[in-house]
């Protein structure tokens, strides 16, 4: 695959998981779906430098709007939570803390 295939790909992936909370998120088989790629060629462009930046941007993206949209209330907050402890377990990186600790000061 040529470089500026590989690139337009790379847009086509970061816009598709680009949405806002409360929308249906997308899905990768969606996306490839979209472009007319098996799996086999999505995991080769994954291989890809380029492409693998486009798709940590991707999956920062959709995480990021999943959160804000479980703050609006717009997803529910134990499922996000439970995608983004799995996420992290999947990256290898050590999950969140159950909880947060919060101060909240009135000022009038």
């Amino acid at each position: 695959m040529h470089v500026k295939d590989e690139m337009e790909l790379a847009r086509q992936l970061i816009a598709h998981f680009t949405f806002e909370p409360g929308q249906i998120p997308p899905t990768l088989s969606g996306f490839r779906q979209r472009c007319g790629l098996s799996l086999a060629e999505y995991d080769a462009l994954a291989g890809g430098e380029i492409f693998a930046e486009a798709a940590r941007d991707a999956r920062a993206r959709f995480l990021d709007t999943l959160t804000v949209g479980a703050l609006l209330k717009k997803y529910d907050a134990s499922f996000v939570k439970y995608l983004l402890d799995s996420d992290a377990e999947q990256r290898g990186a050590e999950a969140p803390p159950e909880s947060f600790a919060v101060e909240v000061r009135v000022v009038e």
